[in-house]
């Protein structure tokens, strides 16, 4: 019997060819099949190893390796766990602005959100960072505007975005000061 096939408990092999599933198909994938799949090879591996029948415990391990929904839920947990690490530093960012930053100068309030923003760049997955990063774009200038209406009640739109939003480089509304600028995330 070769080692790469496992057919002790079923009559089809469990091994999956390593072409890689497109994107569209991705999110066409039965849940709770690929769940019952992963908990029955599981079970199948304790009970081996229960009656120490350690060939067979390799050989499902390998398969388990090699599992198409092993690695199917492999990456859906590490991009569930990278989006609450996304969502945790979007809180922080809302709250240095909102709370600590109230009172604190543009080049401050900059400063320390560049360190915010680099973290959460860290940590956004790689096929959802251009929605992501116009999304948080978005979501900081709304902030930022609030935080520069809240600064000065009585001044106008057009006073407030001279003294804040800036040309730079080509691009327009950035939110700088002659110093430094907030780090850009579109296009990145």
């Amino acid at each position: 019997m070769n080692d790469n096939y496992s057919m002790a408990e079923i009559k089809v092999s469990e091994r999956l060819s390593d072409t890689r599933m497109p994107a569209d198909k991705e999110k066409n994938i039965n849940w709770r099949k690929a769940e019952r799949e992963v908990n029955r090879l599981q079970a199948r591996i304790a009970r081996a190893s229960q009656k120490k029948k350690w060939n067979l415990v390799k050989r499902l391990q390998y398969l388990q390796a090699h599992s198409f929904y092993m690695k199917v839920f492999a990456v859906k947990r590490a991009s569930a766990e990278k989006k609450r690490k996304q969502k945790e530093i979007e809180k922080s960012i809302s709250a240095v602005i909102r709370k600590r930053g109230r009172a604190w100068s543009q080049e401050a309030l900059i400063r320390n959100l560049n360190c915010h923003i680099r973290r959460w760049m860290k940590n956004c997955p790689s096929k959802d960072a251009g929605r992501a990063g116009a999304r948080l774009n978005f979501m900081l200038y709304e902030w930022l505007w609030r935080w520069a209406k809240r600064r000065h009640p009585r001044k106008g739109k057009r006073w407030i975005l001279e003294k804040y939003w800036h040309c730079r480089g080509g691009r327009k509304w950035v939110f700088s000061t002659d110093t430094s600028e907030l780090i850009h995330l579109r296009g990145r």
